[in-house]
């Protein structure tokens, strides 16, 4: 019976949530557990739960932003980040999270302050020069872009998605043979239909593109 109860973290947090109800660290277990299945809208009543019981838990609101954004709610995800960095300044975490959920909503001045300072926590994450690359990108400045792009593929030259955004980038930059070179490539190494997709249809019309 026991080997059942510890088969999976829901069957195990649940457990201990039903001896230790007022703990907010069963709580917030239970709410990663959730989380890890894919059951957002049980993680979310868990991370809020284990909340109320400490609300002074940074890494709660962080954990409950991601499940909001899962949820389609990235004003309720961006709130409960600058609640987390509130708590711990110093959460590079939370700082990488909200720049991608401003970065989603087009946000992207505070998304680049919160990136900005995220990389200057942590050069060496490749999610966060991912993110700022992006943001970076998506708000024209694509020289900027460029060489986190580099960066990345140097260290995993088979992201696909990394190779294609580098590709818009020197695109945007009137790098069009650089583009086209790098757009071959990602689309080459794809293996997700809609993405492959999407490089195809970029690809026809960097090719046809004036120089």
């Amino acid at each position: 019976m026991q080997n059942r109860v510890w088969a999976n973290g829901v069957a195990l947090w649940s457990r201990a949530a039903f001896y230790a109800p007022l703990s907010w660290s069963v709580h917030y277990n239970l709410g990663l557990a959730y989380t890890q299945a894919k059951n957002y809208e049980t993680a979310k009543t868990e991370f809020l739960t284990a909340a109320r019981l400490n609300p002074e838990v940074a890494a709660i609101y962080n954990n409950l932003a991601l499940v909001e954004d899962a949820l389609g709610d990235s004003q309720a995800a961006a709130e409960s980040l600058r609640r987390a960095i509130r708590l711990e300044p110093d959460l590079t975490e939370a700082h990488n999270n909200l720049g991608a959920v401003l970065f989603r909503r087009g946000e992207y001045a505070e998304a680049r302050e919160q990136l900005t300072d995220a990389l200057r926590r942590d050069p060496a994450s490749p999610s966060v020069r991912y993110n700022l690359a992006r943001t970076l990108a998506g708000a024209g400045d694509h020289a900027a872009a460029i060489p986190l792009y580099e960066s990345l593929l140097g260290e995993n030259p088979a992201d696909s998605q990394v190779r294609f955004y580098l590709g818009l980038s020197y695109a945007a930059t009137g790098q069009k043979s650089l583009a086209v070179s790098q757009v071959e490539r990602a689309l080459s190494d794809e293996h997700v239909p809609e993405r492959a997709e999407e490089m195809r249809a970029r690809l026809s019309q960097l090719r046809d593109a004036p120089r």
